[in-house]
């Protein structure tokens, strides 16, 4: 029984950790197309908004 509801918490947890990092590349995936955005707003070209897009945003692999 002891070893019953630790397991049952871990079970309880996972949907909330799951949405939780669901909300993180939600955040992150729409301050890309932001970025994105305001660089073609202010006038740069298609390969450097591409580019720097890219380049500047992290990885969400290196974040976890």
């Amino acid at each position: 029984m002891r070893a019953v509801i630790p397991l049952l918490r871990l079970f309880f947890r996972l949907p909330v950790l799951a949405f939780k990092l669901a909300g993180v590349v939600r955040v992150t995936n729409r301050a890309r197309r932001d970025f994105k955005r305001t660089l073609n707003a202010e006038g740069l070209p298609e390969d450097v908004v591409e580019e720097l897009g890219e380049g500047l945003m992290p990885d969400m692999f290196n974040i976890l």
